[in-house]
Parts: structure tokens; sequence; C-alpha cells
């Protein structure tokens, strides 16, 4: 809806400010996950593709006009933990929060779903390493069904398969030195194995984890 929208476009205005935390933000995410959508069915497979990319998503993708509410929060979330994570001493205020959020227990169906949607990008942005013990609480909502939870938990186990690979690329990157073009035609010359080998050990920085470019337009498409 047009109000969802403008709300939306405010709490980023307001999170991208370099003057002050954007915690106070999540004081507002109950209202934005308690939202009604008359089309909302729950689906987490749609979102096994982001899965793969840990979740970390520009907030462009906030944009586009066909987009579920379930979508909007979860791409939401995962750009609100971008802003926040480098913040200092948001740690606390986060854990405190969390603990009320996600105590889903009674939730309905399609309010406990927003909130896992919502949840779910949050938690793989601002501290992934901890995401899937985040998460847990989540699956204690009495009225999801058991494919509901499964697909929850499944999507978790494939953004920690995901996180777990960028992470071996990452440090693999770091430790294997790349022959220079000079080591390569020294080989070709024929040079000697030292030559050869004090060229290839010249470091080089090794790029191998994709790297996700913030946007600083918070503008949403009306």
């Amino acid at each position: 809806s047009e109000g969802f929208k403008y709300l939306l476009k405010r709490l980023l205005c307001v999170a991208r400010s370099p003057n002050r935390s954007p915690v106070d933000i999540l004081e507002c995410v109950q209202l934005i996950t308690s939202v009604q959508d008359a089309t909302c069915r729950v689906n987490f497979k749609q979102f096994e593709k982001l899965a793969g990319k840990v979740f970390r998503l520009k907030l462009k993708s906030l944009r586009s006009e066909d987009r579920a509410v379930s979508v909007k929060l979860l791409h939401f979330g995962s750009w609100l933990a971008q802003s926040m994570r480098d913040w200092p001493d948001t740690e606390k205020a986060v854990t405190f929060w969390w603990s009320n959020f996600s105590n889903v227990g009674q939730s309905p169906l399609l309010e406990w779903y927003h909130k896992c949607c919502f949840a779910t990008g949050f938690a793989w942005n601002f501290r992934p390493n901890q995401a899937p013990e985040m998460m847990e609480p989540f699956l204690a909502n009495q009225l999801a069904s058991d494919d509901h939870r499964s697909d929850l938990r499944n999507l978790q186990r494939l953004a920690a398969q995901a996180l777990e690979k960028s992470q071996s690329l990452g440090a693999l990157g770091k430790q294997l030195p790349v022959a220079q073009p000079e080591a390569r035609r020294a080989e070709g010359r024929g040079e000697s194995r030292g030559s050869l080998q004090d060229a290839q050990d010249a470091p080089v920085a090794m790029e191998q984890v994709e790297q996700v470019e913030d946007s600083n337009d918070v503008k949403i498409v009306n």
C-alpha cells in the first residue's frame, strides 16, 4: 500500500542519518511486521536463491512495485542491519530488543511469517556467525505447520552453507599467492627456478568473495 511504502521510506531516511544510531528504528519493526496483506501466503522457498547470497542485498531491491510485503520486509531487515552493525554500542540494545521480538509462540501465522522474513534478513547481516542461533526462537510458533518450520529451518541451513563457503574462499584468497605476469614470462623463457620462485612469492591481493556495494539512494519508487 501507499502508506506502507511511505513508512519504509521514512524509516530508511532516518536510519541513513550519520548523526545517530538507527537502533531506535527497531521499535517500529513490530508495527511494520503486523501489516495486513490479503494476498500473502507463507512461502519461505522463494528466498532460497537469496540465501545463497547470505541475504546480503542492495537497497535498490526494495523499490520494485510488484514485490510482496514479505519480500520487502526481508530486504528491509537486511539493509537495516547493514546500517546498524558498525555503530558502537548497538549489541546490547539489539540483544534486548531481539529477546522480545523473537517471542512468537502465540503470534498469528502471517504476522509470524512477516517477522521471520525481517528477522532472517536482519540476523544474517548483523551477526552472520550467530544468525542460526538468533533464528532458533522463531521455530517455536504454535500456529505454523511442520512444513512451514521445516522450510524456515532449511533457509537458515542454506545461508549457513553459503557463509561457510564464502569464508573459506576468503581465507584461501589470503593464503595463496598468485604468479605475476613477469613470473609467467620468465617461465616461458626458461629462466632459473629461483627467479621464478621469487616472482611467485610477491604478495598479491586476491579478492574471491563477492563484495556487495552499498547504495546511498534511499528512495522508494512510488
